[in-house]
């Protein structure tokens, strides 16, 4: 014979249950553009440790690997930027 719950287990369960719902939050899609200059926040993220891998196999000047991270500094910035805008 399988034992009845008790009222309280059965309400401590119902309230983690209700309590695990609260908390969940579903964010909202962000608009197609803002999610473009998001990805270009991401490629100038690896931009930097790919020249440095680069120039460290003897495959581009210590030049180049500075104007790929300039390059990217300045790709995350704009990336930033009209994020920004594209989310309003």
């Amino acid at each position: 014979m399988v034992p009845l719950r008790s009222a309280q287990q059965t309400s401590a369960t119902q309230v983690a249950k209700q309590s695990h719902s609260a908390h969940t939050t579903v964010y909202p899609l962000r608009p197609p553009m803002a999610r473009l200059f998001r990805g270009m926040q991401h490629v100038a993220l690896v931009l930097p440790p790919l020249a440095m891998l680069l120039q460290l196999a003897n495959s581009i000047s210590v030049k180049e690997m500075l104007l790929w991270v300039l390059a990217a500094v300045c790709l995350f910035w704009i990336g930033r930027l009209l994020e920004g805008y594209a989310a309003r």
